[in-house]
């Protein structure tokens, strides 16, 4: 009898876990309700061992996947890995690296939900070791040996990582947001008009990254020269959250390159005080923050969004230039551009897997996960979960993806979200107001990368509107 001992709060998410927390704050799993997620609040310790013995259900076994999801054909075509993780069931264990992994909206949803329970201070990669994303300490050149830092931003927990994202709050507000993507519109235009009068060009070398290596960095203070680098940097970033394998080492050779060009890239007392980067280090400093520290803050911004906007971006133009129906669709009703960029996020997330370290036994549709272990959450496949999205296959831009898992989820969804769509919506809306139609030339091939995703070019013809729309 749990009356008098436990307080039940309900939420809507369904299938999901439970836990029980001491009143020391630590989380312990206790059962999984079919209905609802029930978080049952710290009671009398001596009704712990109760709740383990007899409502932890593990009941269903959990299958092994002998699949390689960094191979060279699974990195070009993630679907029959996801299809693989699907059929699966709630969460599988990858006997290649021996790591549960779920593709499961609702699994996935829960896990981003709790940062108690699944940290991310561990390192949010594939490696079991403290940094994962992070740049190598200064004292290596070498990243593929070096013990790396932590990113401020993605692997902290607790206070620190709230009093990071305050300090980001407190600049990347609104007004700072509309500002940047009014920007980021003007130049989208200027360089798309001279694009169109071509008829072919590869819209993510001649035009997307030209546009977010620009309207950002410039608000945020980066030097104009070597800003390829950053698309460098990204890459590196994202590679090294999977295995030390080929596609890693080949972004790791240019890391020397890149760190001496980053030492000077952000000269935070040259910048002007109306730069982003000098307003979060000042921020930054202003908490508590060491000097190092701000520093750290102020490259994590730049390590974890410009790739990933460009892939979106990029990601979107291409689901549309293959699907001229859907075209058609932002063409007549521009206000859909921001749903198209939502849609395209949700079937073909430039971030196609992140991880989690288990702070705690737990059962999981009634399968048991054991603490100290990591668990990866493939985004790519949770958005294609047909649990959760109607025929997940198909890209429809009247869809309402909203809920996507793409942005992350909890305390530390993308800070950064709002000026991807922003940009995003902008750019679409550029090209709707000036091509009737596109299309892309096959085949289309996609950027060897342990975690982002996104193709190497794309080359497309437009045919041009004969009178400009709004």
């Amino acid at each position: 009898d749990l009356r008098g001992i436990v307080e039940a709060r309900i939420s809507p998410v369904p299938h999901a876990l439970t836990f029980f927390r001491t009143p020391h704050g630590q989380p312990l799993p206790v059962f999984r309700n079919r209905r609802a997620l029930c978080t049952l609040h710290a009671g009398p310790a001596r009704a712990l061992s109760v709740l383990r013995l007899h409502n932890l259900d593990c009941s269903s076994i959990m299958k092994s996947l002998d699949i390689d999801p960094f191979s060279s054909a699974n990195l070009a075509d993630p679907e029959p890995f996801q299809r693989a993780l699907h059929e699966a069931g709630a969460v599988a264990w990858l006997t290649r690296y021996k790591i549960y992994a779920t593709g499961r909206f609702d699994i996935a949803q829960c896990i981003l939900n709790d940062p108690g329970s699944f940290i991310s201070g561990e390192g949010v990669g594939l490696a079991d070791e403290r940094a994962t994303q992070g740049l190598p300490d200064e004292q290596s050149e070498n990243i593929s040996t070096s013990h790396r830092k932590r990113t401020p931003l993605v692997e902290e927990d607790g206070q620190t990582h709230l009093e990071n994202r305050a300090a980001l709050d407190v600049v990347l507000n609104a007004s700072t947001i509309k500002a940047i993507t009014a920007e980021s519109n003007r130049i989208a235009l200027g360089l798309l008009e001279p694009l169109l009068e071509k008829g072919r060009f590869d819209a993510i070398g001649e035009w997307v990254i030209p546009v977010v290596l620009q309207a950002f960095p410039d608000a945020y203070g980066v030097v104009p020269e070597g800003r390829d680098n950053l698309l460098a940097l990204g890459e590196l970033a994202l590679n090294s959250l999977g295995p030390r394998n080929a596609n890693f080492m080949a972004s790791a050779a240019r890391f020397p390159q890149i760190k001496r060009w980053l030492q000077h890239a952000l000269p935070v007392d040259e910048m002007d005080g109306g730069k982003i980067g000098r307003r979060i280090h000042d921020e930054a400093l202003r908490t508590g923050k060491s000097a190092a520290d701000a520093q750290s803050l102020i490259q994590a911004v730049l390590i974890s969004g410009i790739d990933t906007t460009v892939a979106g971006i990029s990601n979107t133009l291409h689901c549309l230039a293959e699907r001229p129906d859907q075209w058609r669709w932002v063409v007549q009703r521009p206000e859909l551009a921001i749903r198209a960029f939502e849609e395209a996020m949700r079937i073909a997330p430039p971030v196609q897997m992140c991880y989690r370290l288990l702070a705690v036994d737990c059962a999981l549709d009634g399968m048991r996960l054991n603490s100290g272990a990591r668990i990866m959450i493939h985004l790519g496949a949770a958005s294609r979960d047909p649990r959760h999205f109607p025929e997940p296959g198909r890209f429809d831009v009247r869809r309402s993806s909203r809920d996507t898992l793409s942005f992350g989820a909890g305390l530390h969804r993308c800070v950064g979200r709002a000026l991807a769509r922003g940009q995003a919506e902008g750019m679409i809306r550029a090209l709707a107001s000036r091509a009737d139609e596109i299309g892309c030339e096959k085949p289309v091939t996609f950027l060897p990368n342990n975690t982002l995703r996104r193709p190497t070019e794309l080359l497309m013809n437009v045919s041009q509107a004969r009178e400009k729309r709004p």
